[in-house]
């Protein structure tokens, strides 16, 4: 890094990880996709959303998932830096 000064050096890889982890996510969205279309079916009850619905739900029946999805940008930007930083770290 640059407070330090000397490059960043990533030494572990993890490929095995990664790929466990890519495929368990895959799983997961899949699954929830299948099931969101099988329920998708049904009329909607209340179709009139708002701000301050939407809001609601943010802070009450969906704080979990915003807050993973939330966590899930950051370690992608992260992630993205890192690469990014291992492959000038390569070119040079």
């Amino acid at each position: 890094s640059k407070l330090a000064g000397s490059p960043l050096r990533v030494e572990n890889t993890n490929l095995f990880s990664g790929i466990l982890a890519g495929l368990l996510t895959f799983g997961l969205l899949t699954k929830l996709i299948v099931t969101n279309l099988r329920n998708s079916s049904r009329p909607a009850q209340n179709p009139v959303h708002t701000v301050d619905t939407i809001g609601h739900y943010l802070v009450t029946d969906y704080s979990l998932p915003f807050e993973v999805v939330g966590v899930l940008l950051l370690v992608s930007l992260v992630g993205a830096a890192v690469i990014t930083a291992f492959m000038k770290l390569k070119r040079s």
